[in-house]
């Protein structure tokens, strides 16, 4: 297996299936979440949703799984303001994976007929069958320094959605820990010479806090099907006084089809 390619959990046995494809799955009925109070908890076996807009609270605690969009909408971008401390447990996911541009959107983002992966933080992988014809598709986008926008999707219509976006901004000087799972990855392709979806954006900015923890923030770009390129990757920015994170930041494209 080659280094940062996703896994495929159909080859592997269950034990190890359990340890290595811990992955974010979307989910169509899903409850939005409650956020009556000035405490984000969402406990362990929860599953919720927060939809496109920001959010604000002391603290936050995710031990379940929080999804940042809504199943058929697309450009999905959500910031969570805290003032004091957030934290992702082991058990914990929050993720706006597939969220970003659709296959259909129109935005020089997208990758083109022929089936090239979307573009975002770096430009999407051209097709088997054509080369990249033009600066107005697959194309990267935006400021290092600013990553907000979302990921763009795979070309034809069986291409990937990219990734969306995910801001947390802590406000105090509370600790930012991420012992889950914090990602905005692109689509793979679903079927035919779809193109991977690119990564989107995940962008923290805690410059008074402690960032910490051994988890995974990823925005990485969805695999290509067929003749179909891989979805560029998406952007990480992490702010902080100090950080003694020791987990995964991905941030790398997609695989080709073929």
């Amino acid at each position: 297996m080659k280094k940062n390619e996703k896994i495929d959990c159909s080859v592997l046995t269950l034990l190890l299936a359990i340890y290595f494809c811990w992955e974010p799955i979307r989910v169509a009925a899903v409850s939005d979440c409650n956020i009556a109070s000035s405490d984000f908890t969402v406990a362990s076996g929860t599953i919720c949703r927060l939809t496109d807009g920001d959010y604000s609270f002391d603290t936050v605690s995710i031990s379940g799984t929080v999804q940042c969009g809504e199943i058929g909408t697309e450009n999905t971008k959500v910031t969570i303001s805290v003032t004091d401390s957030f934290e992702i447990t082991k058990s914990g996911i929050l993720h706006g994976n597939g969220f970003g541009r659709a296959s259909s959107s129109s935005t020089d983002q997208n990758g083109n007929a022929a089936g090239s992966g979307g573009g975002y933080g770096g430009r999407g992988g051209a097709s088997a069958g054509a080369f990249l014809a033009s600066d107005a598709e697959s194309i990267f986008k935006d400021k290092v320094d600013e990553p907000n926008k979302v990921g763009g999707a795979g070309g034809t219509s069986n291409g990937g959605w990219g990734g969306g976006h995910i801001k947390i901004t802590n406000t105090g000087s509370g600790d930012i820990t991420i012992d889950g799972i914090l990602s905005a990855d692109g689509d793979d392709a679903s079927s035919g010479n779809g193109g991977g979806g690119s990564g989107g954006s995940i962008w923290i900015e805690a410059p008074d806090s402690l960032v910490t923890g051994s988890g995974r923030i990823a925005a990485r770009g969805g695999n290509g099907n067929g003749d179909g390129g891989g979805g560029g990757g998406g952007r990480i920015k992490v702010t902080h006084a100090s950080s003694s994170f020791d987990g995964q930041l991905l941030a790398h494209g997609g695989r080709g089809g073929k």
